[in-house]
């Protein structure tokens, strides 16, 4: 048994319904029997409603909402199955701000790599644009002839606005829907947008002078004192709502005009809103004869004035974005349609969401649960590597049994560490074969982080911890930003404590981690995978070199595919595991030791050490306070209360606390010395009078 879940998500508000995929049976099933679908009677056996959900106003909170709202959907069926295994959720979203190709993977992406970590039902993903989900909806409900016969027109007056139409030659033609606050005329953000107008012109009208308060009439009307309540009573609460003000905030001031334009005797003020917006959505229109249909939160309170002003022929439409999720799930789930009389009228629409998706991407798939992750319904091999690319498990040396352990399960706990610490002695002389191309590398990370580049780890499972590990020390020891040095996780940050090890068959997914940080030349990416075939590294590092991103792998066999794709590869060949193909061990422990000489290398080379000393640390704690004032005592060899003194003064930047005592500086004569030295504390010392670009030749070199 499999279940639909359709998603409205707009500016304002997000509606799911669960449908069960039966109910669409001339679909789903080998039946012909005329569907409730067509006529739009289908009752969801269950609904949620969340908050705004609008890709292009806020994409991360869009994200979670849209995942609290599968995961309560989900779980409401859930409650509902006593016995059985749990069913497949085939989950179709029609989303405002979906109409962009790379923010549609991008929200796909991120969708696949929450459901992924919840271990959700889920086993696909389909997403649309709302004005594409909304007109497939009113063309179904119509009635399937009007595909080959009549047009259809859908005026949506939502949060925004936009207006769809399917011509008789199959051709589709959106207007509007340009977004808030440039387009959008008729939608409940400009709305909310004429009201604040009017309000402000009446806080104009009748403010006291020399005075930051209104003087409000002696009988304000309730609409009036609506937006005071919402806005503020005086000039600067308004200006500090206006300056924070989105597009959600203007939109639910739209429910305090539909209320006052419907009252006995609406004021002045509300009717001259009201007549603003009915002017706005007559612009919409059409001019010629078509079946128009209406919908949107808007839809019914306007549409009742608008047929008195003689509009013509408009039908209001319930949720036609929601039905037309739930077709498209239909068109692209996983059924088999057979039943003729459905399956021409399926293709009908497969070429309908083909011809919108040339001209706005409008509709792509992904798959996630027990299928392969998917990004993109023309590419169903993208997330695998060939397996024929691959080296071959059994030429790999991390995966050869050890002859020093054939006997491990017989030895007791002292025989075992003796074992272990005999193996571990083997690792630093392994790394002596690489050590120049440990050089390299870190010659080239210097050479992108002077650039303003980035250095990125990626890898999974232990050799994702180890670089996500040695990333998020490098800001308290060396004072980086926390985007400076990224660590990247197959699986995201749950499988920091928690093994996602599918994640790492996904190559598409390395790809998109990198391209979700946006990617440029500037940066090097570090692949680390212990085999050197681990699909998310390979995805990642081929990214990487199509942007023209420097790469550096970092395995433990020296025969390994990722090898030949790096611009440096460093391949420790540490030898077997003690207990066979366990690369968290001598290996784990390698890649470990080479990250620490990578970073470490790199940021001192930039200035990050004086001496031997830890100059840039971040005084964040009590502990790192303690670090540094010991530190201070030793560069200056002074005593702890001039050093104490020295980091106060110097508000606990070691490295002015250290230039501010050696030469007897203010700080702000620190400052720029250092400055001049592009952070070089020892060239800050020797050469007083250089200028910026004379340091910067002796730094490069």
């Amino acid at each position: 048994m499999k279940y639909i879940i359709a998603i409205d998500g707009g500016g304002s508000k997000t509606l799911g319904h669960v449908y069960p995929s039966d109910a669409f049976s001339p679909f789903t099933q080998e039946h012909s029997t005329d569907s409730a679908l067509l006529k739009g009677e289908i009752t969801p056996i269950c609904s949620y409603r969340s908050g705004a959900s609008s890709l292009s106003a806020d994409f991360t909170q869009s994200i979670n909402t849209l995942v609290e709202l599968i995961d309560c959907l989900i779980d409401q069926v859930s409650e509902s199955i006593t016995n059985g295994p749990m069913p497949d959720f085939v989950v179709s979203l029609g989303l405002a701000g979906a109409g962009s190709k790379a923010l549609t993977q991008k929200a796909l992406t991120a969708l696949q790599s929450e459901l992924f970590k919840r271990d959700s039902a889920v086993c696909q993903l389909i997403l649309m644009e709302d004005s594409v989900s909304s007109l497939l909806g009113a063309t179904l409900i119509a009635h399937s002839k009007l595909i080959h016969s009549e047009s259809v027109r859908l005026v949506t007056l939502g949060t925004g606005s936009f207006v769809a139409t399917y011509h008789q030659d199959s051709t589709v033609h959106f207007t509007g829907g340009w977004g808030f606050p440039i387009g959008d005329e008729g939608g409940g953000a400009r709305l909310g947008q004429l009201a604040v107008r009017a309000y402000l012109q009446y806080l104009d009208k009748y403010q006291a002078s020399n005075s930051n308060d209104a003087k409000l009439s002696e009988n304000p009307s309730d609409f009036i004192n609506d937006l005071a309540t919402s806005l503020g009573k005086n000039r600067t609460d308004v200006l500090a709502w206006l300056s924070n003000a989105k597009q959600s905030d203007y939109a639910q001031l739209a429910p305090l005009v539909v209320d006052a334009i419907n009252l006995p005797s609406p004021c002045s003020n509300a009717q001259y809103v009201w007549q603003q917006h009915l002017q706005l959505v007559r612009e919409l229109l059409p001019t010629t004869n078509s079946n128009t249909f209406v919908t949107g939160g808007l839809a019914k309170a306007t549409l009742e004035y608008l047929q008195d002003m003689g509009c013509g022929s408009l039908t209001y439409l319930p949720q036609p974005s929601i039905t037309g999720a739930a077709f498209a799930a239909c068109l692209f789930g996983p059924w088999q349609v057979q039943a003729d009389k459905y399956y021409q009228l399926r293709n009908d629409f497969k070429q309908f969401v083909s011809t919108l998706s040339v001209d706005s991407n409008a509709l792509t798939t992904s798959y996630s649960h027990s299928q392969s992750l998917q990004s993109d319904v023309s590419s169903s091999d993208s997330t695998d590597s060939s397996e024929s690319r691959l080296t071959p498990l059994e030429q790999l040396v991390s995966e050869s049994r050890n002859p020093n352990s054939m006997t491990l399960d017989e030895m007791n706990s002292e025989q075992i560490v003796h074992l272990m610490n005999q193996e571990d002695n083997q690792i630093a002389e392994s790394l002596k074969p690489v050590l120049p191309q440990i050089g390299l590398a870190i010659d080239l990370i210097v050479t992108q982080l002077k650039l303003g580049g980035r250095l990125i780890y990626m890898g999974a499972g232990t050799s994702g911890r180890l670089g996500v590990l040695d990333a998020v020390e490098c800001p308290p020891t060396f004072s980086t930003k926390s985007e400076q040095v990224i660590g990247l996780i197959a699986g995201g940050n749950t499988a920091m404590f928690k093994a996602v090890e599918g994640a790492e068959d996904n190559e598409q997914m390395g790809k998109d981690d990198l391209h979700h940080l946006r990617l440029t030349p500037n940066d090097v990416v570090v692949g680390i995978a212990a085999s050197g075939r681990t699909p998310y590294v390979i995805g990642g590092i081929e990214y990487a070199n199509q942007i023209g991103a420097p790469t550096i792998t970092v395995t433990c066999n020296p025969t390994a595919t990722l090898n030949q794709l790096s611009s440096v590869a460093i391949a420790a060949n540490v030898g077997p595991e003690i207990l066979t193909g366990s690369t968290r061990l001598k290996a784990g422990t390698a890649q470990k030791l080479i990250l620490n000489r990578l970073s470490t290398g790199s940021l001192v080379q930039l200035g990050k050490c004086y001496e031997n000393l830890m100059v840039d640390v971040n005084v964040s704690n009590n502990k790192l306070t303690l670090r540094a004032i010991r530190i201070i005592e030793q560069a200056l060899k002074c005593d702890k209360q001039r050093a104490e003194q020295l980091l106060e003064q110097s508000d606990n930047n070691v490295k002015l606390a250290i230039l501010m005592g050696k030469l007897n500086l203010t700080k702000s004569q620190a400052e720029q010395r250092l400055e001049n030295a592009n952070g070089f504390l020892r060239l800050a010392e020797k050469h007083s009078g250089d200028t910026p670009e004379d340091v910067k030749e002796m730094t490069d070199n």
